[in-house]
């Protein structure tokens, strides 16, 4: 990775995600971070108070003195050829309406303030997180590039924006893989109805082997409802996803082969301390999203492999 040009305006988490962005998609160039005009690109400190990117709560945490928005350019638009950064937007804003877990932290605040591209090449495109609300009111220059407001609590915060960029690659939520969803689910073409649909095996909820599969990934989600239905478990809860987020730390420093087989043993244990309907009902949950927010080549791959 290149050195962070501008450590006292840039964060850490942020330079990271653009060098794994930029070795994730490619041809893709930094159109800039920081920039001394109002919005997410300036500090909040530079910022009037009455500023747009000042206005919610989770927007007055974070560094005061740093940039929180990246621009993505795309040198295949500006050349009139829009497939690319179409894609990376349609990802972004399925994501987002779908409100995938990765683009959203602490309890539902989201990770991006806003996702400004195009979806047809041919119109800018916004979608604001906080307001729910779309609309094609933005200057031509985001046909061909993508901005990304940070939500300024998250722009130290990589656990955070690691979500982020698990969208922008295009995988699934709770790195559900092909082989997972054939495991729980059956793939009816409607050859004799006519209606295409997905369907649940019917052993799957007893096979220990999908609750030891998904229990690493769940877990936090698992605790995560276990606080929203009762405020007693919130200690618990916290100190669950905190477990986690910390074991995953250290399985991504771990050698490939080995990685796997820590993440197996923490599922059977994470497995065993959570009641079989629990984690039943979080993986059903949690496939529904990744059904949901597939975009149509990735539906497409998946429905042709299975």
């Amino acid at each position: 990775m290149s050195a962070n040009p501008n450590p006292s305006r840039i964060t850490g988490a942020l330079w990271r995600l653009w060098e794994e962005t930029r070795a994730a998609i490619p041809g893709v160039k930094l159109g800039g971070i920081y920039a001394a005009k109002p919005g997410y690109h300036a500090s909040r400190a530079e910022n009037q108070s009455s500023d747009y990117s000042r206005r919610y709560a989770a927007d007055k945490r974070g560094p005061a003195d740093k940039a929180s928005a990246i621009d993505l350019t795309f040198p295949s638009a500006q050349s009139g050829r829009y497939a690319d950064i179409i894609r990376y937007t349609k990802r972004l804003d399925t994501a987002a309406r779908n409100r995938d877990p990765r683009l959203y932290h602490d309890g539902g605040t989201p990770v991006i303030r806003e996702v400004i591209g195009t979806l047809d090449g041919s119109r800018p495109y916004a979608f604001d997180l906080q307001t729910r609300r779309s609309d094609h009111n933005r200057d031509d220059t985001h046909l061909w590039h993508i901005h990304l407001s940070i939500t300024r609590a998250y722009a130290n915060d990589w656990e955070a924006l690691r979500g982020l960029l698990s969208v922008l690659k295009g995988e699934t939520a709770v790195a559900i893989t092909k082989a997972d969803i054939k495991t729980l689910m059956e793939y009816d073409p409607g050859d004799a109805t006519g209606v295409s649909n997905w369907s649940w095996r019917p052993d799957y909820g007893s096979n220990k082997t999908v609750q030891t599969r998904f229990a690493w990934w769940l877990a936090p989600e698992v605790a995560h409802n276990a606080q929203l239905a009762a405020e007693k478990a919130t200690t618990e809860a916290k100190a669950v996803r905190a477990d986690v987020a910390e074991l995953r730390a250290r399985v991504d420093e771990l050698p490939t082969a080995l990685a796997p087989a820590i993440v197996t043993a923490v599922g059977d244990a994470v497995a065993g301390g959570i009641p079989t309907d629990v984690l039943t009902a979080a993986v059903e949950q949690a496939v529904r999203r990744v059904l949901g927010s597939l975009d149509a080549d990735q539906a497409a791959t998946l429905t042709d492999a299975t």
